[in-house]
């Protein structure tokens, strides 16, 4: 089993458009592995008759040293 805490997170919103990101860790054991890894998410979101909808999205992570 993993945890995963958000360290931060920040959004812009500039008119119709919108980004989000947000800076994980995730901890724990996966398949009887110690993880360790850190991750960022970026989601980018346009607003259409008063919705907003998700045009775009970016997850990435890596080891911790």
């Amino acid at each position: 089993a993993t945890k995963t805490k958000v360290l931060n997170q920040s959004e812009r919103v500039d008119g119709k458009l919108a980004v989000v990101m947000q800076e994980t860790e995730t901890t724990g054991k996966y398949k009887g592995k110690e993880v360790h890894h850190f991750g960022t998410e970026t989601a980018v979101l346009e607003k259409r008759d008063e919705k907003w909808i998700i045009v775009h999205v970016h997850w990435s992570s890596r080891k911790s040293k």
